[in-house]
């Protein structure tokens, strides 16, 4: 019965010690996981084509005025070259939409569009806060008396006419894009384009800002005539009117 037992147990042994092994492995796995060291190998597709963006050599295509859309992807397009920002320019608003995942030509401008749309609605409905506080804070005698309150009521309402007047052209489709950042694509196909383009060719990396890449076509001052037309006494009052056809009749 000893033998027997004794037998038993020398086959046993190794049996437990692969059990403890396989527990310990998977005890360390769990501890890998919750550390991160493993983060690499777990990354999803969408973070590993973030940090080969990231890592991408970029080019800025500055053009010689703003380029429609359609004319952009076309240019693109026909040079294989793959585009990964968008700067444009209207009513002296500037702005920059970049994609961090592959796109077309054309879904790339047509998301640069919809996104600025959607970030100057959003500033538009920001404006009508800031003009109820302005007219709750004040009268129309003391805004026509003071000229400090005069120019925070035309800096109120020149933004508002500078949003107003970038969402139509956009809405219309208008060219607005004056450059494009471009990511991974052959140095000779970048300069083919720029070449067919008249093009300026932009290293990023040197940290070019939006000022320098800007076409002298654009203005460098944007104002609205109509705007600075308003007299100090309609001031108030024309701020008034926006609120009421903006639904916010209740300031009066």
């Amino acid at each position: 019965m000893r033998t027997l037992s004794t037998r038993w147990a020398r086959r046993l042994v190794p049996i437990l010690v692969s059990v403890v092994a396989v527990q310990v492995a998977v005890f360390s796995l769990a501890i890998v996981l919750a550390s991160g060291t493993l983060a690499v190998a777990l990354r999803s597709p969408s973070d590993a084509s973030l940090s080969s963006a990231s890592t991408a050599p970029r080019t800025i295509l500055a053009f010689e005025r703003v380029a429609s859309d359609a004319q952009i992807a076309s240019l693109l397009s026909a040079h294989g070259v793959t585009a990964s920002a968008v700067f444009v320019w209207s009513s002296g608003l500037t702005g920059t939409h970049r994609t961090y995942v592959p796109l077309t030509p054309e879904a790339l401008l047509a998301e640069t569009r919809q996104s600025l749309i959607d970030s100057y609605t959003q500033s538009l409905q920001g404006n009508i806060v800031r003009l109820e506080r302005f007219v709750a804070a004040h009268d129309t005698t003391g805004v026509a008396r003071s000229e400090a309150l005069q120019t925070e009521a035309r800096s109120l309402l020149l933004i508002r006419a500078q949003l107003e007047q970038a969402l139509a052209a956009l809405s219309r489709g208008d060219a607005v894009a004056y450059a494009v950042e471009v990511t991974g694509s052959a140095p000779d196909r970048v300069a083919s384009v720029a070449r067919t383009a008249s093009a300026r060719v932009v290293d990023s990396s040197a940290g070019s800002g939006s000022a320098q890449l800007k076409p002298a076509t654009v203005p460098a001052t944007w104002s609205d005539p109509g705007v600075s037309a308003i007299s100090a006494d309609d001031l108030y009052e024309r701020i008034l009117a926006i609120l009421e056809a903006s639904g916010r009749s209740s300031v009066r």
